[in-house]
């Protein structure tokens, strides 16, 4: 939609009729919004609007195409070390599979779960503490000290982030640090996480479904669990 009005070649599921959204705030402040909106010439029958649309190979190929355009879930300076150690020279990291323990509630003090290794290092990872590690690499490579991309990301939060210029290093460190601080999943959970739903009926573990499973080659509809996964940096669990 551009102006509150359907673009003439229509989206994935033809012109829109109506919408309704509802804005809400999450716990860490951040907006997000609930929206519902009316098709023309969809079907009304909810078992033929899986059959011809979501479940169809053709419009779930149409989805992620388009997701792809507008959303990512990996910081660019992630994506500048090629998943490779922090403190190793162009030495890979290793991802750790999920255990169902990361699905459910903890506490702050258990701290951070790893979700990589360095097999030349032994060093383990969470996804936020090399996401931090990478950032302060990457900034030290071009000459950029902390306090100045500190300044800056507090500047830049108070009014908007679409002006970033991801040819600018200064800008890629604000924008990563606005992924890492606006745009990840505690690792912890939240109260909310655990609400009963058709996919979690007994609400013990993350409606969610994080952590998500990292290194996917492209994005694609998960069947199991009802979502599409992009593809994701080692050590990446918790980003939306």
């Amino acid at each position: 939609m551009e102006h509150h009005c359907s673009f003439p070649q229509g989206g994935l599921f033809n012109h829109l009729r109506n919408l309704v959204i509802k804005v809400e705030e999450q716990g860490a402040y951040t907006l997000h919004f609930h929206a519902l909106g009316w098709c023309w010439e969809l079907p009304s029958a909810s078992e033929n609007l899986l059959k011809n649309n979501i479940q169809s190979d053709i419009k779930n190929a149409e989805i992620c195409k388009w997701m792809d355009q507008v959303k990512s879930v990996n910081a660019p300076t992630t994506a500048y070390f090629n998943n490779c150690c922090p403190n190793c020279e162009n030495v890979k990291l290793i991802a750790k599979d999920r255990v169902k323990s990361q699905f459910k509630s903890s506490g702050k003090h258990d701290g951070e779960p790893y979700t990589c290794y360095c097999p030349n290092c032994d060093k383990k990872f969470g996804s936020l503490e090399l996401n931090y590690l990478y950032i302060d690499k990457y900034a030290r490579l071009k000459g950029i000290q902390k306090s100045e991309y500190e300044k800056d990301y507090v500047d830049k939060r108070s009014c908007s982030f679409h002006k970033l210029d991801l040819e600018s290093p200064l800008d890629v460190i604000i924008y990563s640090l606005a992924l890492i601080n606006l745009q990840y999943h505690y690792w912890h959970h939240a109260k909310s996480c655990f609400k009963k739903t058709r996919r979690t009926p007994t609400g013990e573990i993350c409606r969610f479904f994080f952590p998500k499973i990292q290194q996917f080659m492209e994005t694609h509809f998960d069947e199991l669990e009802n979502v599409i996964n992009q593809p994701r940096n080692i050590g990446n669990t918790i980003f939306l």
